[in-house]
């Protein structure tokens, strides 16, 4: 009998320990983005807010040269998807020396 409560009370108090942890983190965790809210400039912490400027990022219009680069990182990405071992190589050590564009037309002429 002796040891069910002991037992008990173990358990009781490792509960106890629990969920003061769980109210402490919980705690800290709410004080942290009032803190980011209330202060001007501050990001606010978390997931949403990666979301948020991926969501504002896609809405915004690229600039041309922006629309230009994307659409060359594409082509490069397409074009070593396509390629493999040694051509595959060639075209990444030209990406680095000589630029994207020239890899481009590189991976272009050793697909055929």
């Amino acid at each position: 009998m002796t040891n069910d409560h002991s037992v008990q009370a173990l358990v009781e108090s490792f509960a106890v320990r629990v969920q003061a942890h769980a109210e402490s983190a919980v705690e800290s965790r709410v004080r942290q983005v009032l803190a980011s809210l209330l202060t001007p400039g501050r990001p606010i912490p978390g997931p949403k807010r990666s979301r948020l400027l991926s969501a504002e990022a896609a809405r915004a219009p690229l600039s041309a040269k922006a629309a230009r680069g994307r659409r060359l990182q594409g082509q490069y990405l397409g074009a070593l998807r396509s390629l493999r071992g040694a051509a595959r190589e060639r075209v990444k050590r030209t990406a680095r020396a000589e630029g994207v564009a020239a890899a481009v037309k590189l991976a272009a002429s050793l697909r055929t």
